[in-house]
């Protein structure tokens, strides 16, 4: 189907509406490309399966943080879903926990590792492996920073996180 080094290849597909006999011709494009990750989206905690069949879901863009402990991906996780689209526009849950924690599959291949890298907007918090997978935030209550996931090179809209007590344990 795929000439010697092409990456795309075209077919002509013809629908035939059985009760009227009207037919519809279309033009295929298919591609040997490897999904890649396009577009990183931060949804409503727990609506990543509403959001990718089509439903009305928010997009998370700020978050209060009202837990003790160390803000990392862990914590991340706990506040919103992530959902990545590749350049076919198929879209796919990050997965939060197991063996592909913090990777969306497409097609049986795992994207690339999710990383965070956080930026202070005001207070006293303090960054420790930031850009990384291990990225931490500690700091006191009122503390605002954004958080920022990225995933095969592309990165979701920043999320405002203010600390709503102190946060380092």
């Amino acid at each position: 189907m795929f000439d010697k080094d092409a990456k795309t290849a075209t077919a002509k597909v013809t629908i035939t509406i059985n009760a009227t006999g009207e037919e519809i011709v279309k033009d295929v494009t298919f591609s040997n490309v490897a999904p890649k990750v396009e577009k990183v989206a931060v949804v409503e905690n727990n609506k990543a399966a509403n959001f990718i069949a089509g439903e009305s879901v928010n997009l998370v863009t700020t978050h209060s943080y009202n837990v003790d402990t160390t803000f990392n991906l862990d914590a991340f996780f706990g506040l919103a879903d992530l959902v990545v689209t590749d350049q076919y526009g198929v879209m796919a849950q990050v997965d939060e926990n197991g063996a592909n924690k913090g990777k969306a599959t497409f097609n049986g291949v795992a994207t690339a590792a999710t990383t965070l890298t956080l930026s202070k907007v005001s207070g006293e918090v303090v960054f420790s492996n930031n850009g990384t997978d291990t990225a931490a935030a500690t700091g006191k209550a009122n503390d605002v920073f954004n958080a920022r996931v990225n995933i095969g090179g592309q990165s979701a809209t920043p999320v405002k996180v203010t600390a709503k007590q102190d946060f380092n344990k």
